[in-house]
């Protein structure tokens, strides 16, 4: 008896022994030469890169040659993609020589004889994406047709996510009407899972093709969790989060209508594919299936499908890049917005973008200051003195924050903050940045005894501050080294600010401001003279509250 001429691809060290069969293993990672087509064709199941399944239909529709997927155990949504992508069904190691044998009499042939195969074995290409544009045909559809609507829609709304996905959907939608698509993006560590159904799939149906879908995406994205996928669905008038399994019932229940039993179906065939960006890495995978038997198995479907994912994989990349800094920018607020307010965030960002930002403005520095830190830093160990220089800035920062300022830096424990009339808005819009920062100065004094001085030495057993305060113009942007940049206040009226709060010791006083604040000061605000200081070589009178 005549044996079997078997191929078996793997890109592993995976046997497959068969005494009925001439079996010689392919490793993809090592390819050999090939000078004699086999009876049948083996793909180990574990292949990854393509996967199993996507190699299986292109070597049965390049070669008149039996193509089968082999396994140890089949998973229960092998059966699935098999129907969906491939002429043969998966089958186990132990049944291989009763699946073969059908082929016994079937005579070996020469490779010459064929039609070039270079490049399906010798080597097997790894990537994906080649062997989609490989599966185009000539008859495949024209590449102008791809310029519809929906994608130019996609382009226009590349500033918004959901929008951008939905166009893109909606384009595969209009070239091959399946009944459900979803598409996964992994962006920073986090899947984000979008998805379109038709009415005629169910809450029973959808759960199936996602279970075989993330299983595809996990092949991609190996450190995902299912549970800990962030989902939105698309209706026609809709986009929704669903973040518990109610919600899921709920959408459904809306996109069901008034079907019954007999509208529904069951999604039977399945296409699947990584999405690219421009330099070849995989951004997502596109899903989608569809109720009717071997839906995606035509030369053209899987063309039209391919060479549309290919121009839509460049778009979404676009849109995902532009997320990301979007939440970085999001972030940024979060993590900064009880030292700033969210306009100068938004300020930092644009002189980012554009370095000749800077500008001369009108501001009111608070210079403050804690009296005698340097005994307190000798007397304390470290870990108390950060503890309570932690606990003072947060109380002290919130007076600040409460009337609108920006800290503009700490230097030890002092604190520069900067009062600035276009950077806020709010029930103390109207009020002027002299009456802010004496009020948050106030508040300051006000709030010192609040902090926690537990376990700590101090000369008068209860903390002190000097704050200075002084008005005028100052050059304001985003300054720096290349490495480094802050958005921070230049001019001298910072340092005037400084001298107003050393001159706070020397006048017995809290709380210390120039006439420049006096004049721009709310007819409410109380306040006496406290003295003369020098100011760049001017006796300058000064004033307290």
């Amino acid at each position: 008896m005549d044996k079997i001429m078997v191929f078996f691809i793997t890109d592993s060290d995976s046997l497959f022994e068969c005494e009925e069969c001439v079996v010689i293993p392919i490793n993809t990672c090592n390819p050999i030469e090939i000078n004699t087509i086999p009876q049948v064709i083996c793909i180990d199941r574990t292949i990854r890169n393509p996967d199993c399944f996507t190699l299986s239909h292109y070597l049965e529709s390049t070669l008149d040659i039996p193509v089968y997927i082999i396994t140890d155990v089949k998973a229960s949504f092998d059966r699935l993609r098999s129907e969906s992508l491939c002429s043969h069904d998966i089958i186990c190691y132990t049944d291989a020589w009763k699946t073969f044998k059908q082929y016994q009499n079937q005579p070996l042939i020469p490779s010459e004889k064929l039609p070039d195969i270079n490049g399906v074995f010798s080597p097997v290409q790894s990537d994906i994406q080649t062997v989609f544009k490989k599966v185009v045909t000539k008859n495949s559809a024209n590449s102008n047709v791809l310029k519809s609507s929906f994608l130019a829609k996609s382009l226009e709304n590349i500033d918004s996510m959901s929008t951008c996905i939905k166009f893109v959907l909606l384009e595969i939608q209009q070239f091959c009407n399946p009944d459900c698509i979803t598409l996964f993006l992994d962006i920073d560590g986090k899947t984000i899972e979008y998805s379109m159904m038709s009415r005629s799939i169910n809450k029973s149906s959808y759960n199936d093709f996602f279970n075989v879908s993330f299983h595809s995406h996990f092949t991609n994205f190996k450190h995902i969790d299912s549970t800990q996928v962030n989902r939105f669905f698309y209706n026609t008038s809709t986009f929704v989060s669903i973040k518990t399994n109610d919600d899921l019932i709920n959408f459904f229940k809306r996109s069901d209508g008034e079907n019954d039993a007999s509208d529904i179906n069951a999604v039977s065939s399945y296409f699947y594919s990584p999405l690219f960006d421009s330099i070849g890495n995989v951004i997502g995978t596109i899903h989608c299936g569809s109720s009717i038997n071997n839906f995606f198995t035509s030369d053209i479907m899987i063309g039209t499908i391919s060479e549309l994912l290919f121009k839509t994989g460049e778009v979404i990349c676009n849109g995902m890049q532009y997320y990301q800094a979007y939440e970085k920018k999001l972030n940024i607020k979060n993590v900064f917005s009880k030292f700033i307010p969210e306009t100068i965030i938004d300020r930092m960002f644009d002189a980012e973008e554009n370095e000749s930002n800077a500008e001369r403005k009108e501001v009111c520095i608070l210079f403050s200051d804690i009296r005698s830190f340097t005994t307190i830093t000798e007397k304390n160990t470290a870990e108390n003195v950060v503890k309570f220089l932690n606990n003072y800035f947060e109380i002290m920062v919130s007076c600040i924050r409460e009337e609108n300022g920006t800290i503009d830096k700490f230097i030890g424990d002092a604190i520069v903050a900067v009062f600035i009339d276009s950077e806020h808005t709010g029930t103390n819009a109207s009020t002027s940045i002299a009456t802010r920062a004496i009020n948050a100065a106030i508040k300051m004094v006000s709030k010192l005894s609040e902090v926690d001085i537990t376990g700590l030495y101090l000369p008068d057993n209860k903390v002190n501050n000097g704050i200075g305060i002084h008005c005028g113009e100052a050059i304001v942007g985003n300054i720096g080294s290349n490495e480094k940049k802050a958005y921070t206040v230049i001019g001298n009226v910072v340092g005037i600010a400084e001298e107003l709060e050393g001159a706070t010791k020397q006048l017995k006083t809290t709380i210390l401001f120039s006439d420049e604040v006096r004049k721009q000061l709310d007819a409410n605000i109380d306040y006496k003279v406290a003295g003369e200081i020098e100011i760049e070589n001017h006796h300058c009178q000064v004033f307290t509250i």
